[in-house]
Order: C-alpha cells, then sequence, then structure tokens
C-alpha cells in the first residue's frame, strides 16, 4: 500500500490496542509515535512534489509457522523481503501485532531514500507476490496448497474480485460443457468474460474475467484458469456427458423395470421373513419372561393374559 501520511500510518501500526510492538528500526526516532513520523516527513522534505511518500507492507506467517516465528526471524525475513524488493538505503519501522491468530508484522518505509531519490513502486504487486513465494521456499514455511484458507473478509479491491471470481469459477466449471454455458452461468453472478485474440488471425490465446470494474486475465485468477486449462476441462466435461448419455440410452427399459420389480420383490420377501422372525422371537421371550403356562390354564387364557397374540 502506498500512502501520504505518515502520521496516520505509524499511529495505525504502533496502536497498543492491538498488542504492538516495534521490534526494529532505521533511522528514525522511536522516542513515541510523533517523534518517528516526524523523522520521516523531515527526510520526505527532500522530494516535497512526491504526495505518496508512505510505504506500508503487512507481511503474513501461516499460524502453522507460529513456534518459529521469533522477534529475530520475522525481522530478517523482513529485511530480506525488503531488499528483494529493491526498498534499501531508506528509513523504516518493523512493527508487530498480536491481534490475530496468524503471526504478522507492518513494514512501514519512506519512499524518499535518504539520497532524495524515490523508491519505485513499479509492478509491486507482481513483485511481492514473487518476492513472497521466494522466502516461503528458502525458509521452508508453509505453504497452503489452494487458496481456500485465504481470509476473504480481510481481503480489499482488487484482491476482493480476484477471489470472488476464483470461488465462482471453482463451483461453476465443472457444471460446465463449453465457454458459452460458462459465459452465461457467470454471467449470474456479474461476471463477464471476454477473449483475447492474437493478431488479425482471429485465434483465441487468452480469457479475461471481469468483475466490479476490475480486469484479471485467467491466469492472474489462478494458473489453472488460463484460456487453454479452461478449454480443456470443458472439453472433458463434455466427453463425460457425452459418456452418460450412451450408458443411458444403451439400457433397456424393459430390462431397468424387469430388475427393478425383482429387487422390489425380493427386499419385500426379505422384509416379510425379517418381521415373521421378529415375532416369533418376541414370542418366545415373552414366553420365557412370564414363565410359560400349566395344566391349570389352556394355552388361549395364557395369552390373553399375558397381552399375547391368539
Amino acid at each position: 500500500m502506498i500512502r501520504t501520511n505518515f502520521r496516520r500510518v505509524v499511529d495505525y501500526a504502533i496502536d497498543m490496542k492491538k498488542d504492538a510492538e516495534l521490534i526494529d528500526s532505521e533511522g528514525v526516532r522511536t522516542k513515541d509515535n510523533a517523534s518517528i513520523a516526524e523523522s520521516f516527513e523531515i527526510q520526505a522534505q527532500m522530494r516535497p512534489q512526491v504526495t505518496n511518500k508512505v510505504g506500508h507492507i503487512a507481511l503474513s506467517f501461516s499460524p502453522e509457522d507460529r513456534d518459529r516465528c521469533t522477534n529475530e526471524f520475522m525481522v530478517r525475513v523482513a529485511q530480506e523481503y525488503m531488499q528483494r524488493m529493491g526498498i534499501g538505503n531508506t528509513q523504516y519501522i518493523i512493527v508487530r501485532h498480536y491481534d490475530h491468530e496468524h503471526p504478522h508484522v507492518h513494514l512501514i518505509y519512506n519512499r524518499i531514500n535518504n539520497d532524495g531519490k524515490t523508491i519505485s513502486d513499479s509492478h509491486q504487486r507482481d513483485r511481492n507476490r514473487k518476492v513472497c513465494k521466494e522466502l516461503t521456499m528458502k525458509y521452508g514455511l508453509y505453504m497452503a496448497t489452494g487458496k481456500e484458507q485465504v481470509n476473504r473478509d480481510r481481503l480489499r479491491q482488487p484482491d476482493k474480485s480476484r477471489y470472488v471470481i476464483y470461488d465462482a469459477l471453482k463451483i461453476l466449471l465443472p457444471q460446465c460443457t463449453s465457454w458459452k454455458d460458462l459465459q452465461s452461468t457467470l454471467a449470474e453472478q456479474d461476471i463477464s468474460c471476454e477473449f483475447v485474440y492474437r493478431g488479425q488471425t482471429g485465434a483465441i490465446q487468452g480469457v479475461v474475467f471481469i468483475l466490479n470494474g476490475y480486469r484479471f486475465t485467467g491466469s492472474k485468477i489462478d494458473r489453472r484458469y488460463s484460456y487453454s486449462k479452461i478449454s480443456k476441462s470443458l472439453r472433458l466435461n463434455q466427453l463425460a456427458a457425452e459418456r452418460q448419455k450412451r450408458l443411458a440410452s444403451a439400457v433397456s427399459p424393459h430390462v431397468a423395470n424387469s430388475v427393478g420389480i425383482s429387487q422390489v420383490h425380493t427386499s419385500h420377501h426379505s422384509l416379510t421373513n425379517i418381521v415373521n422372525q421378529n415375532a416369533n422371537t418376541n414370542s418366545r421371550n415373552a414366553e420365557n419372561e412370564v414363565g410359560g403356562y400349566d395344566d391349570v390354564d389352556n394355552e388361549e387364557n395364557f395369552k390373553r393374559r399375558n397381552g399375547l397374540k391368539l
């Protein structure tokens, strides 16, 4: 995130309601929030024409790695993250929060570096994704196999829209057998899609999904949702549907009815046997429980007295 007001971002990060802890800093006075913000502002005056001077990044770790996430470890990862992202030779603070289940830190840095040059934010989102994956693999951190564990409620745009499209494709794609089916089904969720064509040839080379004014190529939603992979899934769905139709038509209605009637008769016969067996057993158990009858009673009186069927 790129912001304009250092004090506002510092107050958000170092908020005691979040059990915030300043675990690392460089080039700023750390007496209090006001001192930190003032240190940032003084250096930013070297480039007064730059209004978006505040860099703010939250680095979140999986709850699976909670035991490994000491302050020292998280600072080391955050510093290497900055180096790989080209954030160097500048002021920064690293603040740890304890207000959620997952360990995380907030990195706030000055986009005006110590030499008065602006730190680029070009393609920052793509570079961030690449660097986070590299660090996750380097340090053997937990990597989820899919997007299911992402907390949708905390997402901001455009990621919020991207995940809505992802969830919709995951549910709806298996139900569709053609691009036309998929497009009409997605449209019911206010998601539209457009094809990308190769030059003047008219050949389709990609697909773009659109929601809330945000546009994403299929591979940006997820690698499994590129144009070629979705096309393959639709073909497989179509083949499976055709195979089901052939199997259904190959079964004779007469044979199916005969099998069904036979099964019903068998089931009814089995059920009758079970009922009769239970009745006989209950009768024997009742006679055993009351002790049977003697010469004084005849069988009819015995059964009537003990509530048994005559």
